[in-house]
C-alpha cells in the first residue's frame, strides 16, 4: 500500500525542521544521525532523507547491512 503526504505534510518536511534518523547495527544496539535535509518527490509518496556520509557513516553501514529505518 502506497501513502501520499499531504501538500500541508510535505511543506512542513521541507520547512525548518529537525530531523533525526536511527538504525540497529548489527549487534542490535542503536546507532541515530542528525539528517541534512529531505526532499519528497514531485508524487508525494517517497521521501528522501539526506545524511553526511562523514556523520552518518554507522548509520549508513547498519542500513546498508540490512537493518530498518526510523526518522
Amino acid at each position: 500500500m502506497s501513502v501520499q503526504l499531504t501538500v500541508e505534510q510535505t511543506a512542513f518536511l521541507q520547512g525548518p525542521v529537525s530531523i533525526n534518523v536511527a538504525a540497529a547495527r548489527h549487534d542490535g544496539w542503536p546507532c541515530v544521525c542528525r539528517a541534512q535535509g529531505c526532499q519528497v518527490a514531485r508524487d508525494r509518496r517517497t521521501v528522501t532523507v539526506l545524511l553526511s556520509a562523514r556523520r552518518g557513516r554507522e548509520l549508513l553501514d547498519a542500513l546498508e547491512g540490512g537493518s530498518g529505518i526510523a526518522a
